[in-house]
């Protein structure tokens, strides 16, 4: 009874035009592009919202801002560079570098960020360096007595300042979109390829007392937190859109 008030009821509304439009009637890549259609429009949203981002705010990236001058060279026994009766002070530190000041050029080298200053600094040979910085708008030139050390965070002798850069949004050109995408994508493949691993850390969460992987998956109730933690930090407005 319920098919033939069904087939009845069809027959009012959907014409023999209509019929021949329907999905089941398609050709293969008529149906592949109706199916392609939604997955591309979020692939199309995604592009729009990260160049949006990515341009207009920037994402996280060190600067030659200097936001910590360390006080004493990092030893095996202190790799932070916490100071001790033995320890040496830092070239940086010894040099007067302070927190603030803008690392403006080693020996005439001027960088074009803190990429280009680390990089530097694996060819400068230690002994007596001239280090300019900018402090509240002056140059200000110093002779800097650099340091080698070596460990895990510095490699085997290298040449070491003593100075942790400032973390700031720094915005994209427009033509370096592409590739921040492309490395996206490929994280989140990676990110595919690992979700059956995690789902195995999940189990061992819920039901065993060892201590929760920060990396594991977390459900909707870890996000609104996680949301509301950035809302509530103290950061500036730019940084939690970021986020």
């Amino acid at each position: 009874m319920v098919e033939n008030a069904r087939a009845a009821s069809e027959s009012e509304i959907v014409t023999e035009d209509d019929r021949r439009r329907a999905f089941y009637q398609l050709s293969v890549p008529k149906k592949v592009t109706v199916m392609s259609a939604g997955p591309l429009v979020n692939l199309f949203i995604a592009i729009v919202l990260f160049t949006a981002m990515f341009v207009g705010f920037g994402t996280p990236s060190p600067t030659l801002v200097i936001d910590k001058v360390t006080a004493c060279i990092p030893t095996t026994s202190s790799p932070l560079g916490e100071c001790s009766a033995s320890s040496k002070k830092s070239p940086a530190a010894l040099a007067g570098i302070q927190k603030g000041d803008t690392l403006v050029s080693i020996n005439g080298k001027t960088f074009a960020g803190w990429d280009d200053f680390k990089d530097y600094m694996t060819t400068l040979p230690a002994g007596n360096a001239e280090v300019v910085v900018d402090r509240g708008g002056q140059p200000v030139t110093m002779t800097v007595n650099m340091a080698k050390v070596s460990g895990s965070d510095y490699g085997n002798n290298q040449t070491f300042l003593g100075i942790s850069p400032q973390i700031a949004l720094v915005p994209l050109p427009i033509a370096e979109v592409p590739g921040k995408m492309v490395d996206i994508t490929a994280q989140s493949l990676r990110g595919l390829v690992s979700f059956p691993t995690k789902l195995v850390g999940v189990g061992k969460a819920a039901v065993g007392d060892t201590p929760r992987d920060p990396n594991v998956l977390v459900g909707m109730v870890d996000v609104s937190r996680l949301s509301g933690d950035v809302a509530s930090s103290e950061l500036p407005p730019s940084w939690k859109i970021a986020q």
